[in-house]
């Protein structure tokens, strides 16, 4: 009775298998006699390399090997490294450099030409009169959550405020950044 409900679930599984499209990767023996280890996946080239590292001394098991073929993409700070500080921007020069615009000629062609050529003398005030920060690129580590950030960020304001690690405030600020970077740590 127990062989024929271990076949009944041997063949379900591998119905669900055939019919998910889903690719064995193991295609040997795992112990002397059958093949009891699955690697399944619905992608298959994403694993290679299976093999047999060994077997475990108390049975008749084998340990297996294999290499995931999986890409991580690096994130990408979307955020220019350079920006431009309109509150410093010359604005008597970039009045006087539009008043020498010819405005009856920009106007003459079609709608499309006539916003490219406004866009290019805009572009070129602002290239002139208003000034470039370079600013600094930050590189956020994906383990940090927004909330941990925020509590390392405090924690170095508060540092900054009493400039001694001992006083209470900056003990409670720093035991606040460590429990938020640990509960992302544990999670992990």
């Amino acid at each position: 009775m127990r062989i024929m409900v271990y076949l009944q679930k041997a063949d379900f599984l591998l119905k669900c298998i055939n019919e998910c499209f889903v690719t064995q990767h193991v295609n040997f023996l795992t112990t002397d006699k059958s093949v009891l280890d699955l690697v399944v996946s619905r992608d298959p080239d994403i694993v290679s390399d299976v093999q047999v590292l060994g077997s475990f001394e108390s049975s008749d098991r084998k340990l297996l090997g294999f290499n995931l073929n999986i890409v991580k993409e690096e994130e990408v700070n979307s955020r220019p490294t350079t920006r431009y500080d309109y509150k410093r921007m010359d604005i008597m020069g970039a009045r006087e450099e539009l008043r020498k615009v010819d405005w009856e000629e920009i106007h003459s062609g079609t709608v499309n030409d006539d916003w490219d050529k406004l866009k290019d003398i805009l572009f070129e005030i602002q290239r002139e009169f208003v000034h470039v920060v370079k600013g600094k690129r930050k590189n956020k580590k994906l383990w940090l959550t927004y909330k941990a950030l925020k509590h390392v960020e405090s924690k170095h304001r508060v540092f900054r405020k009493y400039k001694d690690s001992r006083h209470p405030a900056c003990k409670r600020a720093s035991a606040k950044a460590s429990t938020e970077i640990n509960k992302k740590a544990s999670i992990r």
